[in-house]
């Protein structure tokens, strides 16, 4: 946005150092704050640098001419329009059309007039003027000044950046008015909008200069918390929606009192887009209505409390029943310590083929989770081999209990944008459930058992006829086959679990063969396809593995 007091600031490019004097005074002495460069490639270097509301340009200048200078500026990111004025001893109609195209605003012929240069200054003041009322206009919210769901926007992609850039903190608290449709319908919109007016008051004293506000809907609100985690954004959270719920607005005769439901998240390690921040913020700030609100909910309180689905009923009477987490997680196979170097973990990653690993203490609590993702953000730096762990780890972690349902972690994974979880037991690591690693749940063979159980296998003759359909490596097994298998399994368990593993080592076996048959040159596309077949199977053995 263009701000007035600085309508002054003017920039003269032009490669006649007689001609920039001359203009320096003319303007100095009319109270402009003048920049001068003696070519356009200067020129550009300082509009980014002091962002004038005007700039007068030769056309021929070296390094870059005035055309090429107001083009480029035209595809400029500027907070702020520039009123661009071509000063040049050109005449002709042609080059005149040529300036406008370009992007140019007027075009003043030499030699200089003086009173002639002030007056179209003047005129472009006009419409600067005018360009910061539509800005302003476009960017705050009419009723209550706050910036618009777009503003937003832009301000939380550079917070975003920064927060990533340093390893900061970040949070967002969604907000949204209880029973507002009530409050207009009683009262009417006048009350209503008083209201919103009140709420917005009281948001503006309960946050810092550094934190952001907008006007995300109608009665939605969302606060941004530079360099805050959870924890402090639920504290600032429940003073908030406690001084709105003392609040009282007077509107003729009636006292109107209103109460707010809000839900916070931080920026978690796995997150790549601002919109996951929000996204999960608003998720968390639906289960603050699904449980009655006027209260604050935080992204734990989706792995905590009642399983709820998108539509805000319960997976009951599924084929979820009785699942506890356990039976959809792999098992952990490395853990890394926190005083562990950044070159040790990045080849405890590679060893185990890993993306991610969790973070204990010397008694095996978790403390947080290192990606690959983080390691990216300070390899380039002379340091990064010798950091600590917990010097770039993340902290904020989506954590199950061992023995907690997953229909509550399958709720957590349909209402937020988070993709993997870790799993706990008396706050020790056990293992990790991702998305993948559920719907590979859904397709493993107690599945069908729970089919069986809700009375879906009709006939067991339908037992053989899958067999023989399952012998076919072009067809999946029909459910009907597997469920009779899994019938057949002591505690769930896969009996094909031991052909996985038998494979396994005939396949470590032959692949050491090849390794020493051909040690001087080895053909190392088949030694590829048997390394990521093993991959496979030992992923295949890590899914089906019971757990205790």
């Amino acid at each position: 946005m263009v701000h007035i007091n600085l309508l002054n600031r003017v920039l003269v490019a032009d490669d006649d150092p007689a001609i920039l004097r001359l203009l320096e005074s003319l303007l100095q002495a009319s109270g402009y704050e003048v920049f001068s460069a003696s070519d356009g490639r200067q020129a550009l270097e300082m509009i980014e640098r002091h962002q004038p509301s005007y700039l007068i340009t030769d056309w021929n200048m070296p390094e870059m001419n005035g055309i090429e200078l107001c083009c480029r500026v035209r595809h400029l990111d500027l907070p702020s329009y520039i009123y661009i004025v071509f000063l040049t001893v050109r005449s002709a109609e042609d080059d005149l059309t040529a300036a406008m195209d370009a992007g140019a605003d007027d075009f003043l012929i030499k030699p200089l007039r003086r009173d002639e240069l002030m007056a179209r200054l003047g005129a472009g003041a006009r419409i600067l003027r005018l360009e910061s009322r539509l800005s302003q206009l476009a960017a705050l919210d009419a009723l209550t000044e706050l910036p618009t769901r777009r503003t937003f926007h832009e301000l939380l992609a550079k917070e975003w950046q920064r927060s990533h850039r340093y390893q900061l903190a970040l949070s967002a608290v969604m907000i949204d008015i209880d029973f507002f449709k009530p409050i207009n319908d009683t009262h009417g919109h006048p009350a209503g909008d008083e209201v919103i007016r009140g709420v917005v008051r009281l948001l503006r004293r309960n946050c810092r200069r550094s934190d952001l506000i907008c006007r995300y809907g109608g009665e939605e609100f969302v606060a941004l918390l530079p360099e805050t985690d959870e924890a402090s954004a639920m504290i600032w959270a429940e003073r908030f929606r406690r001084h709105v719920a003392e609040m009282v607005t007077v509107v003729g005769n009636a006292e109107i009192r209103a109460t707010v439901s809000l839900g916070v998240a931080q920026m978690l390690a796995d997150m790549e887009e601002k919109s996951e921040l929000l996204s999960l913020a608003d998720q968390c700030l639906l289960a603050a209505k699904q449980r009655g609100r006027n209260r604050v909910e935080s992204a734990k309180s989706l792995t905590a409390g009642g399983s709820l689905s998108p539509t805000g009923g319960s997976f009951g009477g599924s084929v979820l029943d009785g699942v506890a987490a356990r039976e959809a997680m792999i098992p952990m196979v490395c853990c890394a310590a926190a005083d562990w170097t950044i070159q040790r973990v990045t080849a405890h990653l590679l060893q185990y083929q890993v993306s991610s690993v969790p973070v204990t203490d010397p008694k095996g609590n978790l403390l947080g989770i290192i990606s690959e993702k983080d390691i990216l953000v300070v390899a380039h730096t002379p340091e990064a081999p010798n950091r600590r762990v917990d010097e770039i780890m993340r902290a904020n972690v989506i954590t199950f209990d061992l023995d907690v349902p997953l229909a509550r972690v399958l709720s957590c994974f349909i209402r937020s944008p988070i993709r993997s979880v870790v799993v706990t037991s008396q706050g020790k690591p056990c293992g990790m459930i991702s998305r993948a690693s559920i719907v590979r749940w859904f397709l493993d063979n107690r599945w069908a058992v729970r089919l069986i159980q809700r009375g879906l296998q009709k006939t067991a003759t339908a037992t053989e006829t899958a067999h023989a359909e399952a012998n076919s490596p072009t067809n999946l097994p029909d459910k009907n086959w597997i469920a009779a298998e899994a019938l057949a399994r002591p505690n769930g368990q896969d009996p094909s679990l031991e052909s996985l593993a038998r494979e396994l080592a005939q396949m470590a076996s032959d692949l050491q063969s090849q390794l020493s048959s051909n040690s001087t040159t080895p053909d190392m596309q088949p030694i590829a396809g048997s390394a990521s077949r093993m991959q496979a199977l030992l992923d295949e053995l890590l899914a089906g593995a019971p757990t205790r």
